[in-house]
């Protein structure tokens, strides 16, 4: 029996199989390349983290008799969107543009709690009214107990998609306190989730749409929340307590200027957390 030789020709497979390696690196150096040249285009336009396209969608105005579901979609979860900067947002920063803003309103957002029964305190005057010194009753008090009766103070640039984002966060009740009439007036808005993520995904929701139209957002000194000014020159804080989100907000009839308008708003915020949070407090509600 003769020998068998295990060492292939000139040109037999050893050497193929070697051509199709250096071809296959190529193929693939070609590849990364791309790649990384798409990724690097996709961020060179300077645009907001959230996609335009998901945010952009028409929505059904909520101030119609009824709020048809479908109208935008809930927006992305949070674990497929880029994780935020570390320690952003930061208690104090302070942005310019709907793109900053938005990206803000990613939070991750600061832990915070209230009392018993937020929905009663707001009901019964237990939370403070104007900062003016005047102790009044409000003009106007509705209550929303379900979403299809909740009306937003401001105008929602994409209602479908904020709806939809409260209806996934198990929205269970809210209360509205408003003084003055018409476009001119203030108001305390408390809406309650399923619980504190919700409401935290809720308020993501809500601030991306308003940001939409703010021409300033700074982060609160408690880090759960946004203080916005808009193009209407309204002023309005949004921030979250546990299970619930609560918004502060004027029009800009109220105060001088800009400066002590927010100014303004951001001291009634703290006075209203702060009665929120006080534990124990006998609202004469179950």
């Amino acid at each position: 029996m003769g020998t068998r030789n295990d060492r292939p020709a000139e040109g037999s497979l050893v050497n193929r199989t070697r051509l199709r390696m250096l071809v296959g690196a190529a193929a693939l150096g070609l590849l990364l390349t791309s790649c990384t040249a798409s990724a690097t285009g996709s961020n060179s336009s300077g645009s907001s983290l959230i996609d335009d396209d998901q945010i952009a969608r028409v929505g059904t105005d909520p101030s119609g008799a009824a709020w048809p579901k479908g109208g935008g979609g809930a927006p992305p979860a949070q674990e497929d969107a880029p994780a935020p900067a570390a320690g952003d947002p930061q208690p104090g920063k302070q942005v310019a543009t709907v793109e900053e803003c938005q990206q803000l309103a990613r939070g991750p957002w600061a832990d915070a709690q209230h009392g018993p029964d937020p929905i009663g305190r707001v009901r019964t005057g237990v939370v403070p009214s104007l900062p003016d010194g005047n102790d009044s009753p409000p003009d106007e008090l509705t209550e929303f107990p379900d979403l299809i009766s909740y009306r937003d103070p401001s105008t929602l640039e994409d209602p479908g998609m904020v709806y939809d984002a409260m209806e996934a966060a198990g929205f269970q009740e809210g209360i509205e306190a408003r003084w003055g009439e018409g476009n001119a007036f203030t108001a305390i808005t408390v809406i309650q989730f399923r619980d504190a993520a919700g409401a935290k995904a809720a308020l993501t929701a809500h601030l991306t749409d308003l940001c939409r139209r703010a021409t300033s957002a700074t982060v609160r000194e408690g880090g759960n929340g946004l203080l916005l000014t808009r193009d209407s020159e309204a002023v309005r804080s949004v921030f979250v307590m546990g299970d619930i989100e609560v918004s502060v907000f004027t029009c800009g009839c109220y105060w001088s200027d800009l400066v002590s308008r927010s100014e303004g708003i951001t001291s009634w915020a703290w006075g209203v957390e702060a009665k929120l949070v006080e534990p124990g407090q006998d609202t004469g509600t179950a």
